[in-house]
Formats: C-alpha cells, sequence, structure tokens
C-alpha cells in the first residue's frame, strides 16, 4: 500500500473546488454550460448542498485513486503524473460523461464544458500529485 501525501491530496480536493467555482463561472464557461443543458441560472438552486457535497466526495474519491495510480504508474515527475492523469480522463471520465449525456438528451456543449474542466483537473491533479509525493 502506497504512504499518501494526505496534505497533498487534500490540497488537490481543494484545487478541483476551485476549478469548478471559476469554469463555471459567468466570464468563462456559465452560459455556454446553461445553454448546453437547457436551463437558465435562475433555474439552479445554489442553495441546495447536494451538489457541492456530491463534487467535494467525488473530488476525495478521485483525488486519492489517482494518487495510487501515480503510484503504481511510477509517475515520478509532473509529465509523467499529468499523463496519468490524462489517460484516467480519456479512458473513464469523458467516456462516462459522453454516455450518459447524449442518453438524457443533453447537448455537445454540456459535455465539451464539462469533459474540459474535468480533463483540466485531471492533469493538473496527477501533475501535481506525481511531483509532491513525499510526505513532509
Amino acid at each position: 500500500m502506497p504512504q499518501f501525501n494526505h496534505k497533498a491530496i487534500w490540497g488537490m480536493v481543494v484545487l478541483q473546488q476551485v476549478l469548478g467555482f471559476v469554469w463555471y463561472s459567468p466570464p468563462l464557461f456559465l452560459n455556454l454550460w446553461l445553454e448546453g443543458i437547457g436551463k437558465k441560472q435562475s433555474d439552479i438552486n445554489q442553495s441546495d448542498p447536494v451538489p457541492f457535497i456530491a463534487a467535494i466526495l467525488g473530488a476525495i474519491a478521485f483525488c486519492y485513486i489517482l494518487a495510487w495510480v501515480n503510484d503504481k504508474a511510477k509517475a515520478g515527475s509532473a509529465k509523467d503524473g499529468a499523463l496519468v492523469g490524462g489517460l484516467m480522463w480519456l479512458g473513464f471520465l469523458a467516456p462516462a460523461l459522453a454516455i450518459h449525456y447524449k442518453f438524457i438528451g443533453l447537448s455537445w456543449f454540456a459535455i465539451g464544458v464539462d469533459t474540459g474542466k474535468e480533463l483540466v483537473g485531471a492533469v493538473l491533479t496527477g501533475a501535481i500529485l506525481a511531483v509532491w509525493r513525499k510526505i513532509p
């Protein structure tokens, strides 16, 4: 079992939340995403904590699993970790989102915005976890 750098992993959980906050902001992709899911900003209940709790729990699971995969892949550089993160995105995140989104009738805009955020998050997280492996 690998020795996890929990500070690094929890730092990446925070990064995932900040990335989502910035990614889905009006200056970036909020309007395109809303168009893609067929909603207006007023349709989104921002006082409901459940999506935010799910995002945090998902990020915790993803970051620990990515740290484990980095360890198994012997990713020791930012480039190696970014590759591992990108492969996790290509093999798991993007296909799952695309399949489910198309079956529920969402547009390619929604898929593009969501998978784009997941790609950036996976590559950054993989890269940072690969170089921040040492336990302080």
